[in-house]
């Protein structure tokens, strides 16, 4: 989970944090338990289902007794101004509502349901608002697994669906290459750009590489980077690009993003986190896929 850490920089998280402690969590002569009361906020949903927050949502069902979830934005992302419940926020919000009872044990994670309020303008979802309890019959169970998601459990024919996970032996980031000038919509740009690069002189070489800058330093990829590896099925080029003069390794197709197939330059030496894995899968019978 460490790639998605810095979501949890959201000063929403914060908020929760320092809340959850200061109610839940033993403290100053506290009993050994903790404490009880109720933290309530409203705020963005990411971390009901964000894979960067599955351990806030175990540490919550591992203090609570109950939590109750209210989708504020079943519309999704930047939905319609007179839906919003904050005009000005364009990110999905919820209300949620975690509760530690007194003198109560501690038996198994926290009960945690869900509800959405009606598609639509705010007025109505504000109606909604003021009309529902929490022992109405308009609550979903969630799932019992701490770090699963604050969000109904699954039923009928797509919960026994395998998920796509199951299906590939590769599961994580495309390729980054870090620089956009190794990806074109032809490949007769990227042997131009290829060209301008190895007739240049260091300096220039530089200018046109774009390394990246940390402090003033090269922070990954660079000119006179050694790289001993080359991409999983071509050859490695342990010349620095200073050094270079060869033609450019032929340019192959690249699925750049959904729906927007380009071409790149399969060099190690120009791409700074390639994913060899994904590399390593690559055929001429694969079956392209996009997914949410």
């Amino acid at each position: 989970m460490g790639a998605h850490a810095k979501h949890l920089r959201n000063l929403f998280i914060y908020f929760w944090r320092w809340a959850s402690r200061k109610v839940f969590e033993p403290f100053d002569g506290q009993a050994e338990g903790g404490g009880h009361g109720i933290v309530a906020f409203i705020s963005a949903a990411g971390f009901i289902s964000g894979p960067a927050f599955e351990r806030m949502r175990q540490h919550l069902r591992g203090l609570c007794h109950e939590i109750w979830v209210i989708d504020c934005s079943p519309e999704g992302h930047q939905p319609e101004v007179s839906s919003r419940i904050f005009q000005g926020v364009q990110q999905p919000v919820c209300i949620v509502l975690a509760a530690r009872h007194s003198g109560m044990p501690k038996a198994g994670p926290a009960q945690v349901r869900w509800r959405a309020l009606p598609d639509g303008h705010r007025s109505a979802k504000f109606a909604a608002l003021q009309a529902l309890t929490l022992n109405d019959a308009g609550w979903q169970d969630c799932p019992t697994d701490g770090r699963a998601p604050f969000l109904p459990v699954s039923s009928g024919a797509w919960a026994a669906f395998p998920s796509l996970e199951s299906l590939f032996v590769y599961n994580g980031s495309g390729v980054q290459a870090k620089r956009v000038w190794v990806i074109a919509p032809d490949a007769a740009s990227l042997r131009l750009r290829w060209n301008r690069l190895i007739g240049a002189d260091a300096d220039k070489k530089e200018q046109l590489f774009h390394e990246t800058l940390r402090d003033g330093l090269p922070a990954d990829r660079h000119v006179g980077s050694v790289v001993l590896e080359g991409l999983p099925g071509f050859a490695a080029k342990p010349t620095p690009l200073v050094n270079e003069t060869s033609d450019c390794e032929a340019p192959i197709p690249f699925g750049f993003r959904s729906f927007n197939r380009q071409w790149i330059i399969p060099d190690a030496r120009v791409i700074t986190q390639p994913n060899a894995n994904l590399w390593q899968s690559r055929s001429a019978n694969q079956v392209y896929l996009t997914a949410l």
